[in-house]
């Protein structure tokens, strides 16, 4: 890795595979639960007014973040794409943030666990 470089070789390689399933995990995930079959007519229209429209501003802000800062840039990144990268972070933290207040507000306190049992 040389002296101005930010990752290796390798790294970059990974990042740029996993960004690539970034639309395609989006779709998965749309489809899945716009499909779901709901019990309660709230939590369908929570889920597709709510939470779908949540998962394509995340993956919005993952596009802005990879846009303005991709992994293989070597140059000082500009005041105004620091800005950017910096609004889009903090969106896809308090995105986060309110899906985990609204798990535990309904008592969901282990989602890994749930999402591992989905797959």
């Amino acid at each position: 890795m040389s002296n101005n470089q930010n990752f290796s070789s390798e790294d970059i390689e990974e990042l740029n595979s996993k960004y690539g399933r970034i639309d395609q995990g989006k779709e998965n995930l749309l489809l899945k639960y716009s499909e779901f079959n709901y019990t309660v007519d709230k939590a369908r229209e929570y889920t597709l007014h709510g939470l779908l429209r949540r998962v394509g501003i995340l993956n919005r802000c993952i596009h802005n973040v990879f846009s303005s800062c991709p992994p293989e840039e070597v140059e000082r990144i500009d005041d105004e794409k620091i800005m950017n990268i910096t609004i889009n972070l903090q969106s896809l933290f308090l995105i986060f943030l309110v899906v985990w207040m609204i798990l535990h507000g309904f008592g969901i306190t282990n989602v890994i666990l749930i999402c591992r049992r989905t797959k």
